[in-house]
């Protein structure tokens, strides 16, 4: 009845038709999020069938050697990002159902910020760009799940580094505010966003950017968003400072630990 009354253009109520845009936008999102997933889940399923097939001997032809290590390369790093991908979902699909479960204890701060800048050294190194931490001395430790604000720190460095052109520079800091809370930032000289495009970034599957100056791939859209959970299931919460052409700094902000 209610698809008739729209087909024929007659009266629907307010609130019917309200629920009808929201149904509509919801499928556009979702016909976006599998075309994006589809991409993000093809391509390095493409490499790993691909390198795997040329890895025969009997394809190959010849002593791999050299090669082989190389494809063995690209077989495991597009085995990994898989497994980021599909980690995300089912973390945001925990939070989603309210069973995300933090195992919380003193985390030194330090140690996880020098442990995230080596993963992401490399990554770095490959794209040219200056990777540095600027960690206080004497810092005092936070209270939280270790590997999952690692999580963050990674998806957010990741950002950074994929979003800033050659030459740039990704760096880590963190200080104890007046408050009591730690912040932690993570400041980028990339190609920036707008409001807009920060909205969108922080939105479930959201994309932002196709920019020229940058090897930039669409991403599930989930990053941001995740971390920003991540953080608030910790009690804090997570800000964006960034304009076009000038950067980014990511802010996260965590409270102060109950002994201290």
């Amino acid at each position: 009845r209610l698809c008739t009354q729209i087909s024929q253009n007659l009266p629907v109520d307010g609130g019917v038709q309200l629920a009808v845009e929201r149904a509509e936008t919801a499928n556009r999102e979702k016909s976006d999020f599998l075309s994006n997933m589809s991409h993000e889940l093809r391509t390095p399923l493409n490499a790993v069938v691909g390198f795997a097939d040329a890895l025969r001997a009997d394809q190959l032809g010849f002593d791999c050697g050299v090669a082989c290590a190389e494809y063995l390369s690209h077989i495991g790093s597009a085995g990994r990002h898989l497994l980021d991908v599909i980690n995300q979902i089912l973390d945001m699909a925990k939070i989603e159902a309210g069973k995300l479960d933090l195992h919380s204890g003193k985390v030194d701060l330090l140690a996880l910020i020098g442990e995230s800048l080596d993963l992401m050294a490399e990554e770095a190194r490959t794209r040219k760009l200056d990777l540095t931490g600027n960690v206080p001395a004497g810092l005092p430790s936070i209270e939280g799940d270790e590997p999952r604000l690692k999580q963050v720190l990674l998806n957010l460095l990741s950002n950074a580094i994929k979003f800033t052109p050659e030459g740039g520079s990704v760096s880590v800091g963190a200080e104890l505010a007046g408050d009591g809370e730690t912040v932690i930032t993570v400041t980028d000289k990339g190609i920036g966003m707008d409001g807009a495009a920060i909205t969108r970034a922080l939105e479930r599957f959201g994309q932002t950017h196709n920019d020229p100056m940058v090897n930039i791939s669409a991403g599930t859209g989930l990053g941001l968003p995740l971390a920003r959970e991540l953080i608030e299931a910790h009690g804090g919460h997570l800000q964006i400072f960034s304009q076009p052409g000038q950067g980014t700094r990511v802010a996260i902000h965590l409270p102060r630990r109950e002994d201290g």
